[in-house]
């Protein structure tokens, strides 16, 4: 099964980066550790911190008490168009156990960023590469070779090297500079056809809203089909769940099945 989305281009130089994780962590809430001079998200310690994907970002709260105050200042922060609380989450079908206690919804000319360092060289040196697997949130700056970089591909071209010869190294060419980015999507769209695009090359297994509740629409059993192109009573058997391939392609019992030799 194959999806797709329509990605939603935004040419506006007006396009921004939402801050939030740096405003959690101003506020006391989200903690970093320092590796070798880096900072990392200590997500263990942290009393809430947040999980970006675009136009989209999971806020996970530690205490129950804290939930209204850590929503307050997301509302207040600039780019954040809503905070979903339990109830919004419930109206647009995120209740899911492992969503965030809130939902952060950017507005149409912002997205979000996951960075949680506040100094570009505390940075952690993961930020300036390509990885998906370590970064706390999705990266699209990732598109982008570092335009500040001096000899940009003599550095990778250097980083490739040491690719070939074994050693370690870092493919530290991706910038931080969230404002490179000029479109986004994500974000319940205005448009129907600027929203989302589902293809499926196995159409039985989507699921459709009838009468306000899902329902999954399964197709009709197959019958299984012997060499002989029969099925069923015609290959001498009684019933489909009886009727089994065997490792030739003949089903047993069949009358049609040719002697061997």
């Amino acid at each position: 099964m194959r999806t797709w989305s329509r990605f939603r281009v935004r040419n506006h130089r007006s396009i921004q980066a939402g801050a939030h994780q740096s405003q959690l962590r101003q506020a006391g809430w989200l903690r970093v550790r320092e590796e070798l001079g880096r900072e990392q998200l200590d997500a263990g310690a942290s009393e809430a911190f947040a999980v970006a994907d675009h136009q989209i970002a999971h806020v996970y709260v530690a205490r129950p008490e804290l939930v209204d105050k850590v929503a307050d200042l997301l509302r207040s922060l600039p780019g954040v168009e809503r905070v979903l609380d339990g109830a919004g989450k419930r109206e647009m079908g995120l209740d899911h156990p492992r969503s965030g206690e809130l939902v952060a919804i950017a507005r149409p000319d912002s997205w979000f960023t996951y960075y949680h360092f506040l100094d570009d060289a505390r940075a952690p040196d993961y930020a300036r590469t390509v990885d998906i697997h370590r970064k706390p949130g999705y990266d699209p700056v990732e598109l982008f070779i570092d335009p500040a970089l001096p000899l940009a591909r003599l550095r990778i071209a250097l980083r490739l090297a040491q690719k070939m010869l074994g050693m370690r190294y870092l493919m530290d060419v991706i910038s931080l500079d969230a404002t490179l980015v000029k479109g986004s999507h994500g974000r319940p769209t205005e448009r129907a056809e600027e929203g989302p695009l589902f293809i499926s090359s196995a159409p039985e297994t989507i699921r459709r809203r009838s009468s306000g509740r899902h329902r999954r629409e399964t197709p009709a059993a197959r019958p299984r089909v012997c060499n002989c192109g029969g099925v069923g009573e015609a290959c001498g058997m009684s019933g489909m769940s009886r009727h089994r391939h065997s490792s030739n392609g003949w089903s047993p019992g069949c009358r049609a099945r040719r002697p061997r030799g």
